[in-house]
């Protein structure tokens, strides 16, 4: 999984951590992934297994704990929802909350 991070504004999330959370979490714990962007937003994700996810950015904490289902709902709400086929490959850009 590959993608672009940006601020909520538009600007380009340099340093941003991106998380990948797969749906249902549950009896998954082993695909949640999370990388770092470079300069230019740009983030690579390799090895993330088929499946739905909510992929979501931010700047140094969470805006939700996504070990907790309950929690992962603040998560959802600024994330975006990504399929990913068995040996393919999806682009993603994403934003982080606002005020992050």
């Amino acid at each position: 999984m590959s993608g672009r991070a940006l601020t909520a504004e538009g600007a380009i999330a340099a340093g941003a951590t991106v998380t990948v959370v797969p749906e249902p979490t549950r009896g998954r714990a082993a695909a949640y992934r999370s990388g770092s962007t470079d300069e230019y937003g740009v983030f690579v994700l390799r090895g993330v297994p088929p499946g739905r996810y909510t992929v979501f950015t931010y700047y140094e904490e969470a805006p939700c704990d996504y070990y907790d289902d309950g929690a992962l709902l603040t998560c959802r709400a600024f994330g975006k929802t990504v399929d990913v086929a068995e040996s393919g490959q999806s682009n993603v850009e994403v934003r982080t909350p606002p005020g992050y």
